[in-house]
């Protein structure tokens, strides 16, 4: 299990769900030793797994296995309400565990019982090996998958198939939202092109890919950038984590800084393949900007010349203001 660096357990019984995180014991067995959640609902979304991380627990200071059963019983009326003793607990009980690689994609695998019923899991029915930009809905319905799963298993374990392994593609590739938007941002004597990308939270970010020019190119190279922005998107997943384009390319640590150095045209890239251009600039020191001029718009087959051009004349509104 070396190339995961969190190993979290979802138990779920009752109605209700248990988040713990795990360690090995000296029998090289996954046991639970943190409790890091609990809802007294089936929760399966990304959030409710990465809240149950506990990424800041000092896990090396919890080392005794906890007992499962005794913990909700104690912790939730519901659930003793629900489950009459462990060995109804055992029965009913469905366990998933989500173990977090070094890329940050996900391995989730719904747990098998042990034969003798002495409440370990050994093993696993089915394991699934999710890529880290899976949206929280790609996310719930893997999981989902899973969990009827192990039911199916608990209700009759001879029909189901064991210990198979699938690999989940990267389905994201070239499904960000239309349209899809990049900034060119002019100042202190360069372009700044910058294509936006869907994160999994569902918001659009500034990934770390961009393209940077001299102010003083011409309007085919300026049109070209651009068309190299769209590929940047095209061939990209969803962003995961925290990324601020304008911080790598630039000296500034501040947006609000940043937006009042730089002039702006924002540029939309509609499915059918048309443009749509308009120029901004941040006039107070709150970071936002403002459009100036008209809306310019191109239709789908427009040359690299022609995008340059209509980008440099956006830039005139500006100046023109």
């Amino acid at each position: 299990m070396e190339e995961y660096k969190y190993k979290v357990a979802m138990y779920y019984c009752g109605g209700c769900t248990a988040y713990f995180r795990m360690k090995e014991n000296c029998e090289g067995v996954l046991v639970p030793v943190k409790w890091t959640m609990f809802c007294q609902e089936e929760a399966i979304a990304m959030w409710d797994v990465v809240q149950g991380i506990g990424a800041n627990i000092n896990m090396e200071q919890y080392n005794d296995e906890i007992d499962v059963y005794e913990f909700m019983k104690r912790e939730c009326k519901y659930f003793e309400k629900n489950v009459a003793d462990k060995d109804a607990y055992w029965r009913q009980v469905i366990c998933l565990h989500f173990y977090i690689r070094e890329d940050d994609g996900y391995t989730i695998s719904a747990m098998k019982k042990s034969v003798d019923g002495g409440g370990r899991f050994c093993g696993y029915i089915k394991r699934v090996h999710i890529p880290n930009n899976y949206s929280q809905e790609e996310f719930r319905c893997v999981t989902s998958e899973l969990v009827k799963l192990a039911r199916l298993y608990n209700e009759s374990p001879a029909k189901v198939t064991v210990n198979r392994e699938e690999f989940r593609k990267d389905e994201s590739i070239g499904k960000h939202k239309f349209p899809w938007e990049i900034s060119v941002y002019k100042g202190e004597k360069r372009l700044l092109i910058i294509p936006y990308l869907d994160h999994v939270s569902g918001a659009k970010q500034q990934p770390d890919r961009m393209i940077v020019l001299d102010e003083n190119v011409s309007d085919i190279q300026i049109g070209e950038g651009v068309l190299s922005a769209i590929d940047i998107i095209k061939n990209s997943s969803r962003l995961v984590g925290i990324t601020k384009g304008y911080e790598l390319a630039t000296k500034y640590k501040s947006w609000k800084t940043f937006s009042k150095r730089n002039v702006l045209v924002s540029i939309d890239y509609n499915e059918d393949g048309s443009f749509e251009l308009c120029s901004k600039k941040c006039s107070k020191t709150d970071g936002i900007y403002d459009i100036l001029g008209k809306r310019r718009e191109l239709p789908s087959g427009v040359n690299a010349k022609e995008l340059g051009e209509n980008i440099l004349m956006a830039y005139s509104d500006v100046c023109h203001v």
